[in-house]
């Protein structure tokens, strides 16, 4: 998301994404990309469901909201002389809040140490994605 930009909530919510970012890195090999899907970027809370006592992951699409993923090269730190390729992006924590309070999610966890943690998720390939970005280049 960029700064400065408004996001807008279901429920009439809006939040200007200004100062804290979460960032998230992924490091593959070279030989690793070419094979990889495109990141489809879903993210959500995990609840806890009243009625199953099952943790739910709450599937939130960021596709829209991530601007920009920065793709880069590095040195591995740990094979010397190979290379790393880097993919970074940023979730605004007024997002996360905004997705929280939408949910009516507890997200105080974000503000204050000593409070129960907020769990998230990230899922960074989305098989669903992949089969309708796949079956878009079949019709083309």
């Amino acid at each position: 998301i960029q700064v400065g930009v408004e996001v807008h909530g279901k429920d009439g919510q809006s939040v200007t994404c200004t100062g804290e970012y979460v960032e998230f890195e992924l490091l593959s090999l070279p030989s690793d990309v070419s094979r990889q899907s495109p990141l489809a970027i879903a993210s959500g809370p995990v609840r806890m469901n009243p009625e199953t006592k099952q943790r739910e992951f709450m599937r939130i699409d960021l596709g829209r909201c991530l601007r920009q993923i920065v793709s880069d090269a590095i040195d591995d730190p740990k094979h010397k002389g190979q290379k790393l390729c880097r993919q970074r992006w940023w979730v605004c924590v007024e997002l996360l809040r905004l997705v929280c309070s939408a949910n009516s999610l507890d997200c105080s966890a974000l503000d204050k140490a000593g409070v129960p943690a907020l769990e998230w998720v990230l899922c960074i390939a989305d098989e669903r994605a992949a089969a309708a970005a796949a079956a878009a280049e079949d019709e083309a």
